[in-house]
């Protein structure tokens, strides 16, 4: 879940973009489980979870 204090679309692409940006990982795997922790999208289910 998102919680923002305003909707205001730029801003909110701005800071996931700056937050999935800083992701880093050895393997592609261990990226998508990260995002998996933080965000039930549509990478749920993909990969294996380190």
């Amino acid at each position: 879940m998102l919680v923002v204090d305003s909707f205001e679309p730029a801003e909110i692409c701005r800071k996931l973009n700056e937050f999935v940006s800083a992701i880093t990982g050895p393997t592609w795997g261990r990226i998508v489980g990260h995002l998996r922790r933080v965000g039930h999208w549509e990478y749920e289910g993909t990969g294996e979870a380190p």
